[in-house]
């Protein structure tokens, strides 16, 4: 089968003689063919032109509106006298094949494009299509030497000089971000194409000729709509002579003889968002409307549930609120604490900016809100009205909150997504928390969130999508949705919407479950990983804050030996200054002058105090003291030069400085506690009460030389080693910053150094058990800030002290 160029034979070129003339109904066929090429690649030039044509900025902002915003209506553009010119024959277009359009000479066109569809209101985008075939176009071109070529085609209509005018029919494709017939195809049906006054050139493989064409009326498909598929009908009068087309002298009746389906349909398969395999069944624009608003109806009310949680006006950070909390629960024990905001006001003016990630993405709010509702996080309950509660695990809670909104609108930086509500949202969000690096508890807000039965209620809305804004009523709501991940859960959203009095289930029907469109896993991390603040939780026991309190109570453990030693070593009542105790050892080792050592015992020795006492003071101006009851079984051993007193009592002159070893076989606590306060401060940093509880250890204080008896090493000092630390089945509070813990010790094991000796330098080892969860801490500085020189000066100043104890 031969192409349209071939319809006119080589034998029709004699010499000079224009002897197509003898052929009207083949030349009146091709010449009508190559007409349909030529105004098929001025339509889809105008259309795209930004100069003069439909996609100038003039033309597309000056449009008439036939009909209702909200509403379906038409809206129409026009061009006049749009002068196109293409210069030298080259390359406008190359389609999905890689088949190129060429063009060259000069057009002027006028003319107006029709859409009809749903009324936006907007400038950028005043109509949404509904149809395949809402697009409308009506053309006229006055052509000077306009060519249009194929490369691959040999055959090519040169409009010499003439006017045509036609409509047109671009159908629209679905897009597949949005479901709205929105992409044009190049399935494009022409109608009513008419000559005047034209002179042509036309060229095929064996002949090239001129020709007058008067006048036609021409209809067209390219590739298929409806009944038709690569089809023409019409007359066209050339020279003197008008003729069908096509016509008796047509092998082919078609439009193009080369015409294949598939080629066709790949011949525009890879423009952008146009859906594949092709269609042309448009989805129903208010399901998507109620898609996209269910969507942002979530986000807005997690960014105002932010706002609320973090607002110290009248919010969830409000000194007030905070300290009102209803408890459920003891004080120092696990529990939960409500908190309660009523009618608190949220300006956001013009436009606030209310989160920016990691990424650079920013999110705004607009408009105003008021805020009812109430907060519940459950963890220790500690007492402080600043922080009543501290959380446990990564979901401590949830809020559930009511806004009434007023022109509150949602915008980012990165979209044209919008969401303005007037009315009501009201829901319950859950926060997934990590380890705040500030706080040292899980109280850092990631974005992954769960919300449960989130409503927009009664509300007048504007949805802002890519193709435009519309004006919307939501009646109610009711929706589930998973920012982020929890669980199975990802990226979800449920639930229905209930829109311009039409209920929409979603997901929508085919659809997934899904929250955010754009939702990528790697870039969500990503999102707030940067923050300082923020430290990945790896596992749930690292949001259980009983670990970061079994830190605080092996030091407070170390202290509480430390001063249970130094109690018992200078109590002279049934400690070991007694003088029953001291008369009385239970163990001598060596004669005198020899060295040996000396053991003393004292068993059932109970030291109490109603009110605070000093265990012992600074010279920099801190002091320990004590408070409680404690019932010691315990051993002192020094070793050094044996001496005998009054000349029978066995003692012992200590000779170094770590010449003594002091056993605390068996301590009973009760209401016992000591604390430390340091210079300057009236009360101390953190106290650990034992209300029961019985405590051992192996303790080495480290001595000092007498200055007023040198080589005597009995001048007591802070430096002391702890061997060996034991707690058993203690009922403790652990009180620090306000904040009060009661803790459930079932066991602790502990060992370390205050100060320096004998290569240890301030430092505990520590395994806790608090509620049956052990701890193994590893090893932790005693003190978190530690300086040997300011050690050293808080004792230096004894002046029976020859110097303060070598670090090593």
């Amino acid at each position: 089968m031969r192409s349209t160029g071939h319809l006119l034979i080589a034998a029709l070129v004699l010499g000079g003689c224009q002897c197509e003339r003898f052929f009207p109904e083949k030349v009146g066929s091709g010449i009508a063919r190559l007409t349909v090429r030529n105004v098929a690649v001025a339509t889809k030039i105008i259309a795209s032109d930004t100069e003069c044509g439909f996609e100038a900025p003039d033309v597309k902002e000056a449009f008439l509106v036939d009909g209702r915003v909200g509403e379906t209506g038409t809206v129409t553009w026009e061009i006049d006298d749009c002068t196109l010119d293409f210069g030298e024959v080259h390359t406008v277009f190359t389609d999905c094949n890689g088949i190129e359009l060429r063009a060259g000479g000069t057009v002027t066109l006028s003319g107006t494009k029709s859409v009809t569809g749903l009324l936006t209101g907007e400038l950028e985008n005043p109509v949404i299509p509904q149809s395949p075939d809402a697009v409308h176009m009506e053309l006229s071109m006055a052509a000077h030497d306009f060519v249009v070529e194929m490369s691959n085609k040999d055959t090519s209509l040169r409009i010499i000089e003439g006017n045509l005018s036609w409509n047109a029919e671009p159908h629209l494709g679905v897009a597949d971000s949005s479901g709205v017939c929105s992409i044009v195809t190049s399935d494009l049906s022409l109608s009513s194409i008419g000559w005047k006054g034209g002179r042509v050139f036309v060229t095929t493989a064996s002949s090239a000729f001129e020709a007058d064409v008067v006048s036609s009326d021409i209809a067209a498909q390219i590739g298929r709509w409806g009944d038709h598929e690569n089809w023409i009908d019409g007359r066209i009068t050339v020279w003197d002579s008008s003729v069908e087309v096509p016509n008796g002298s047509d092998e082919f009746k078609g439009l193009d003889d080369a015409y294949d389906p598939a080629t066709h349909l790949a011949s525009f398969a890879c423009t952008e968002d146009l859906r594949q395999p092709l269609s042309y069944e448009c989805e129903p624009l208010t399901p998507k409307l109620a898609e996209g608003t269910a969507r942002l109806g979530v986000k807005l009310f997690g960014r105002l549930a932010s706002v609320l949680d973090d607002d110290a006006r009248c919010g969830f950070a409000n000194p007030d609120v905070l300290a009102e909390a209803t408890l459920n629960g003891a004080v120092g024990e696990v529990g939960s604490a409500t908190f309660t905001v009523t009618d608190c006001p949220l300006d956001f003016g013009g436009l606030v900016a209310v989160k920016e990630d990691c990424l650079g993405h920013i999110d705004y709010l607009s408009g105003s809100a008021v805020a009812s509702g109430t907060k519940t996080v459950t963890g220790l309950l500690t007492g402080d009205p600043e922080v009543p509660v501290i959380p446990l695990s990564q979901y401590p809670g949830s809020a559930t909150v009511r806004f009434e909104v007023s022109g509150l609108t949602l915008s980012d930086n990165a979209t044209s997504r919008t969401l303005t509500v007037n009315g009501a949202l009201s829901g319950t969000v859950a926060t997934e928390t990590a380890i705040d690096t500030q706080l040292g508890v899980c109280a850092y807000k990631t974005p992954h969130a769960a919300f449960d039965d989130i409503a927009i209620e009664n509300s007048d809305v504007v949805l802002g999508t890519e193709l435009g804004r519309f004006n919307l009523k939501v009646g109610t709501s009711q929706l589930d949705a998973q920012n982020g991940k929890k669980g199975m859960r990802e990226n979800y959203l449920s639930g229905f919407v209930v829109m311009d009095g039409q209920r929409i289930d979603l997901p929508l029907p085919g659809k997934e479950p899904v929250l955010d469109p754009d939702y990528d896993p790697a870039a969500f991390e990503e999102s707030y990983a940067c923050d300082p603040r923020f430290e990945k939780v790896t596992a749930p026991e690292d949001c259980d804050f009983r670990s970061t309190l079994a830190r605080g109570v092996a030091r407070l453990l170390m202290q509480t030996a430390g001063s249970l030693g130094a109690l018992i070593n200078a109590d002279d009542a049934c400690g070991f200054e007694s003088t029953g105790v001291l008369t009385n050892p239970i163990d001598v080792q060596g004669d005198p002058p020899q060295m040996g050592s000396v053991t003393w015992q004292t068993q059932g020795c109970v030291m109490e105090s109603a009110t605070e006492a000093l265990v012992s003071s600074e010279c920099t101006g801190g002091y320990t003291h004590w408070q409680g009851r404690a019932t010691f079984d315990a051993r002192r051993t020094v070793r050094g030069e044996r001496v005998n007193r009054l000349g029978f009592i066995a003692a012992v002159i200590p000779r170094a400085h770590d010449a003594v070893d002091l056993f605390l076989d068996s301590v009973s606590l009760e209401g016992f506690s000591t604390w430390y306060v340091a210079p300057g401060e009236i009360a101390p940093e953190a106290r650990l009460e034992f209300h029961s509880g019985t405590l051992s250890a192996i303790l080495h204080p480290i001595t000092g030389e007498n200055a007023n008896d040198p080589g005597v090493y009995d001048i007591p000092t802070p430096v002391l080693w702890f061997e060996d630390v034991r707690l058993q089945n203690a009922d403790a509070t652990l009180y620090a910053g306000g904040k009060t813990f009661r803790l459930a010790l079932d066991s602790a094991q502990a060992s370390g150094q205050n100060g320096s000796f004998g290569g240890r330098t301030n430092e505990v080892t520590a395994t806790i058990e608090i509620d049956g969860t052990v701890y193994d801490l590893g090893t932790l500085p005693l003190k978190e800030s530690y300086d040997q020189a300011a050690f050293d000066a808080t004792y230096d100043c004894d002046p029976s002290l020859v110097a303060p104890v070598p670090a090593d």
